[in-house]
């Protein structure tokens, strides 16, 4: 076959082409606009660990981004969860579905983690992310404080950027 064979198939059966892609491109459209939205917050929890108070030293940031990987697991967990509940005070959520709503991960070679939460309302997902978040200090601090004998704590955890609102 040579070339002008080509062209006088593709000649003959363009208005295929062309109808399979309006075809695959209104299929497209409806099933996407028929999709419920499903909104993702992120709020962002900074994990600090200092050896001494008065100055940071290297080994203290190495120390504070291994500790996140940790920290990410845990911020997900059934106590920190039921914090957030507790907050929320919110009858129609329990826990299984809270769990199912929100991740944590921790950003690679830093002290953050990302905590994300997702809703078909764009409002209630900042409010799930913000309520985990904020939960999280105090889990760890109480954490820390269970097995000792003083209230000193070694790693201090704080929100560094709530969730706000998606579009």
């Amino acid at each position: 076959m040579t070339l002008k064979d080509y062209l006088s198939i593709a000649k003959r059966w363009w208005w295929l082409v062309v109808v399979g892609c309006l075809l695959a491109g209104s299929s497209a459209y409806v099933l996407t606009s028929r999709m419920t939205p499903i909104y993702s917050a992120r709020a962002t929890v900074l994990v600090n660990q200092v050896q001494s108070p008065n100055a940071t030293t290297y080994q203290d940031i190495l120390g504070s981004q291994s500790l996140t990987k940790t920290y990410a697991s845990l911020a997900t967990s059934n106590i920190n969860l039921q914090r957030a509940l507790d907050q929320l005070d919110d009858p129609t959520l329990d826990l299984e579905s809270l769990r199912d709503q929100v991740s944590a991960t921790d950003v690679m070679d830093t002290q953050l983690i990302h905590i994300t939460a997702e809703d078909v309302s764009p409002e209630r997902a900042a409010e799930l992310a913000n309520a985990v978040a904020g939960a999280f200090p105090g889990y760890i601090r109480d954490a820390q404080i269970a097995g000792s004998d003083n209230d000193t704590v070694a790693n201090t955890i704080f929100v560094a950027e709530k969730a706000t609102i998606p579009s």
